[in-house]
């Protein structure tokens, strides 16, 4: 699932930030609208039908509600993530087109908006975020990152009824970045996070919302008595870590956020998404020398890992380890 990033500035700086690496501190940059004529294209000879956009914070690019609209009427599922700082201009613009457009196309956009726990962030970040959300909760999603033990996510079931958002939500887990620093966990943690999630799912429930994970998840983190609770409990799971491939804004690739430094110059080298997985996929493996991409040794004496069940956790930290054995 490819992202496309329309800038590489954010208005937030969030300890755990996955994209730092790719951020910039001085003039931002902005893909252009051909550009991303280029992509529709590309992902359509691809058969994808689905636009992931990203920053940085996506709804910085001037064009925005411009972009959405386009690929919309070229029929893309469209997802948007965002920290919920859209300028009131273009909250305004946003809404004019989804009053305008066909009601089925609408159907196709969600912003999946990224929530950090209250104590993140300052007041006129907070006001800003519950504004948006007031305007655009029916097109939301909330997603949260899990970056330390000790993580509550109980305020978001008040954020949902409130604000009347979809009843789900995305949690991703913090992972390192090859070569750089940002928050994340040890994977020695990951079994204290099992439990609390599953916690948190059994009171989610209760108001019918349920829990979606995202990807660098280990299948050991949780206990089978944990999965059974939170398989009753809808939650959405997955055990994978894929290459996803970023698309920065001037059309230069890599495989995901943590594994930003494996770089290709750009998109333009390539005929397909499945040609592109295929390149990094290589970089990946050449770069391991034929270890397993997982996080714990145990991992290759694993019957779920063998079945393809679980995929091992997030690479990165495999990388990190051969590196640190060269």
């Amino acid at each position: 699932m490819p992202n496309v990033l329309l800038t590489d500035k954010c208005t937030r700086a969030c300890p755990y930030c996955f994209a730092r690496e790719k951020l910039t501190d001085g003039a931002e940059h902005f893909m252009s609208l051909d550009n991303i004529i280029y992509l529709a294209d590309f992902f359509a000879r691809s058969r994808h039908k689905r636009f992931s956009l990203l920053g940085g914070e996506p709804t910085l690019h001037p064009d925005f509600p411009l972009i959405v609209k386009y690929l919309l009427l070229r029929r893309f599922q469209v997802r948007a993530f965002t920290n919920g700082s859209m300028a009131p201009d273009k909250c305004a613009n946003l809404t004019e087109l989804f009053r305008a457009a066909n009601r089925g196309a609408v159907k196709n956009f969600l912003f999946v908006v990224n929530i950090n726990e209250p104590s993140v962030g300052d007041a006129a970040e907070a006001v800003r975020l519950d504004d948006f959300l007031a305007a655009y909760g029916e097109f939301c999603m909330p997603g949260f990152n899990i970056y330390r033990r000790d993580f509550s996510m109980t305020f978001l079931l008040d954020v949902i009824e409130r604000r009347r958002l979809a009843k789900s939500i995305r949690v991703g887990l913090a992972q390192p970045i090859v070569g750089r620093r940002n928050a994340h966990l040890d994977p020695r943690d990951y079994e204290e996070i099992g439990r609390r999630l599953t916690e948190f799912a059994r009171a989610a429930d209760e108001q019918d919302v349920r829990i979606d994970l995202d990807c660098g998840f280990p299948l050991c983190a949780f206990s089978d008595e944990q999965l059974g609770a939170l398989h009753r409990r809808r939650a959405q799971l997955k055990f994978v870590c894929n290459v996803i491939i970023d698309i920065g804004p001037n059309m230069d690739l890599w495989p995901c956020f943590p594994l930003s430094a494996f770089t290709a110059p750009d998109i333009f080298q390539f005929r397909s998404l499945p040609e592109i997985t295929a390149h990094f996929q290589k970089r990946i493996a050449d770069e391991l020398a034929g270890e397993p991409a997982v996080i714990y040794e145990k991992c290759g004496r694993c019957r779920q890992y063998k079945r393809g069940q679980c995929h091992g956790g997030c690479t990165a930290f495999a990388i990190a380890r051969a590196r640190r054995r060269a």
